[in-house]
């Protein structure tokens, strides 16, 4: 049994829907959500030449194109709990000049705002919220990403669609950068066609799509395609994420089977002996993935090993500035090598779930 790391498309979404809710309309939507990041830099006026505090635990396509474009990134490493030290923030801030800084919110998890907010706002850096893991997490029931002077998503991460990048911006800024006539929405013909083969092949169960010979295939084929230069213009959404954006019923649907999910894994994880990294959810989160512990740094391998779509964050993609410099930076790279994300997305259903549970105890009992 194959269990993939992201949801199929729902072909029984309503295609006709044409009126995005109301909590989205105001989003300026790009292909990508580090696309969204650059276009969200120009209109806060945080110009290629200035300085951003990027966290240290984040992945390097997001700030490669920053880099690329002259931006001079500051990192600053994350603590256990996955928040900043804002302390450590202002003075970073101070020494740099920083313009601006990116608060990550991982893995569905809410990041801590105010006391941040609070360090920084005498040196007037402006805070970017990253919410490219979070779209359905909300606080105090308002959509996640309303604090700082901007947030980006990437609703290809939660959606089963190509496209997804999206820029919010809750100050006065240049919209100059942002609003110049939109392009024609992206056509996902491709998109559906290669996961369909995934799904055929998911069915089948051969072969596993995460073995490592695979997956050293796909980071080859993802290097070979990658550009550098970006160009952030808009564009508008794909027909299939108008539809889902469109059905807050379908949102609701989909953020309750990925609590499900997370619940009866956790349960299972804590019986089987193993830690989750994270307490029980708050109000309002909607995680991503199942955040495990793993010391012995053997379970996401084990897990693909057996077909199922676990990974690290960022894995491979952890920035060479910062994998480089592990005293500098020792809980990013040691929460990338033991954290282990297991997949729990609205397309998983109870038999996957048992079956992650099954490969999970027999993991325990091994280890």
């Amino acid at each position: 049994m194959l269990v993939l790391a992201r949801p199929k498309p729902d072909y029984q979404i309503d295609l006709t829907r044409a009126t995005m809710h109301a909590e989205w309309e105001d989003l300026i939507f790009y292909d990508l959500g580090r696309t969204a990041l650059l276009a969200g830099l120009r209109a806060l006026a945080v110009y290629p030449g200035d300085a951003v505090i990027v966290p240290a635990y984040i992945c390097y396509s997001t700030v490669e194109p920053m880099i690329a474009a002259g931006y001079r990134i500051f990192y600053i490493d994350v603590g256990h709990d996955l928040q900043l030290n804002p302390a450590r923030a202002a003075e970073l801030a101070e020494a740099s000049g920083a313009k601006a800084l990116l608060l990550v919110h991982y893995f569905g998890f809410p990041a801590s705002f105010e006391p941040l907010a609070t360090a920084l706002r005498k040196h007037g850096v402006r805070i970017i919220e990253d919410c490219c893991h979070s779209f359905l997490t909300r606080i105090g029931g308002k959509v996640i990403g309303l604090q700082g002077d901007a947030a980006i998503y990437s609703m290809r991460k939660t959606l089963p669609v190509p496209d997804g990048g999206a820029l919010r911006l809750n100050c006065t800024a240049d919209r100059s950068e942002v609003d110049i006539e939109k392009c024609a929405a992206p056509d996902i013909r491709r998109y559906l066609t290669h996961r369909s083969v995934e799904i055929q092949i998911a069915s089948l169960g051969w072969p596993n799509l995460y073995d490592y010979r695979i997956d050293l295939l796909k980071r080859y084929a993802r290097r070979a395609g990658k550009s550098k230069s970006i160009q952030a213009k808009p564009q508008l959404p794909s027909i299939h994420l108008r539809a889902y954006l469109a059905s807050s019923d379908y949102l609701r649907q989909i953020s309750d089977r990925f609590f499900t999910n997370h619940e009866r894994l956790e349960d299972g994880v804590r019986k089987a002996g193993l830690s989750m990294h994270n307490a029980r959810l708050a109000a309002g989160c909607v995680p991503q993935w199942a955040v495990l512990c793993d010391p012995s740094e053997r379970l996401v391998p084990w897990m693909r090993q057996h077909g199922v779509g676990a990974t690290r964050w960022p894995w491979f993609e952890l920035p060479v500035a910062v994998s480089a410099a592990v005293d500098d930076y020792p809980v990013s790279n040691e929460l990338n090598r033991r954290l282990a994300l297991l997949p729990i997305h609205q397309s998983i259903d109870t038999r996957q779930i048992d079956n992650m549970l099954t490969l999970l105890n027999k993991f325990a009992m091994r280890n």
